[in-house]
């Protein structure tokens, strides 16, 4: 999983925005990317599905981020900027854990019908 500074388009609610760090999680070949923001405000933790992560030499972060798993979403390609690194492994394993839960909540509360 890759980490790159992005320009997040502003819209009519309280999802991120902005510019600054995006965990990659996909990159389809239609020039949309599914990613996760960050935030450096560390009352973000008080959401579920978050997760703190420090900055280091491997994942290019100048500041501790606040990844928002829950605010998972589509962007244009386009708006990836530069890359800044590789998420460590031992996050990795935390976000699939946190994605796989979010999945599992939305079938177990959605679409058992």
């Amino acid at each position: 999983m890759e980490i790159y500074l992005a320009e997040i388009p502003k819209v009519n609610g309280r999802e991120q925005f902005g510019f600054g760090p995006v965990l990659l999680v996909s990159q389809s070949i239609r020039e949309i990317s599914l990613i996760i923001p960050s935030t450096s405000n560390v009352l973000a933790l008080r959401f579920p599905y978050t997760l703190k992560i420090e900055p280091s030499l491997k994942n290019g972060l100048s500041l501790p981020s606040i990844l928002l798993i829950f605010q998972l979403r589509a962007i244009d390609s386009k708006r990836l900027k530069k890359k800044l690194g590789e998420l460590e492994k031992f996050y990795a394993v935390q976000i699939k854990k946190q994605l796989r839960n979010i999945k599992d909540l939305i079938n177990h509360c959605y679409w058992k019908q």
